[in-house]
């Protein structure tokens, strides 16, 4: 944003998951609601009857505005509950990260019902280690993700995760692009799009 901003006289299109974004007169956002996802996936969670969930992503430069936990949190206080633990590790979105986050989850007196976990690759992770350490999904706990990579279909079990609808998302942003170069800065609504719950093997 902030190069964006100090090339005023080059056309921006932005895909952003936080809300605070704007427009500019050269600068276009197209949004996606990563916060409502998880809220979405969380209650899902919830509805299936799980009561004790942890959570795993990464730090990321301002935690507190981190829309993908605010989320989580925003649905486990709704519902009067408390994580059974959150594993924010400031390392990069690897399946090894997940794995790690996994092993320190399992490490605590008592397990969760579910793992809900803030993107796919690092959901794999987190399935390799419980299946490593012979515990049975969903039977013994559920996982979800978030993304909707191809390989979340693919993997055995199937991952239940979030649809970001990233192929719409490109699409409009070429188009704003397209007209922010042709017709210059014109008013425009920011687009707003909305990531929803896809159900698999992990949690049914």
């Amino acid at each position: 944003m902030n190069f964006a901003l100090s090339n005023k006289n080059l056309p921006f299109v932005i895909m952003s998951n936080v809300p605070y974004y704007q427009n500019f007169d050269n600068i276009r956002i197209v949004y996606g609601d990563f916060g409502l996802g998880i809220e979405k996936i969380t209650k899902y969670i919830v509805d299936l009857g799980k009561k004790s969930i942890a959570y795993v992503g990464c730090m990321t430069r301002v935690p507190e505005l981190e829309p993908k936990f605010l989320g989580f949190m925003k649905i486990m206080e709704k519902e009067g509950l408390t994580p059974h633990s959150v594993v924010r590790l400031q390392k990069e979105y690897r399946a090894e990260t997940g794995y790690e986050s996994a092993r320190i989850i399992m490490n605590h007196e008592q397990t969760p019902d579910a793992i809900l976990v803030d993107n796919d690759i690092m959901a794999m992770g987190v399935l390799r280690y419980l299946e490593d350490n012979h515990i049975r999904i969903p039977e013994d706990i559920i996982v979800t993700g978030f993304d909707d990579i191809p390989m979340a279909a693919f993997h055995c079990p199937a991952l239940t995760t979030v649809h970001v609808p990233i192929e719409e998302m490109s699409i409009k942003s070429f188009e704003l692009l397209y007209e922010l170069m042709e017709k210059g800065n014109t008013p425009t609504e920011i687009p707003v799009f909305i990531p929803e719950v896809v159900a698999r093997e992990t949690t049914t």
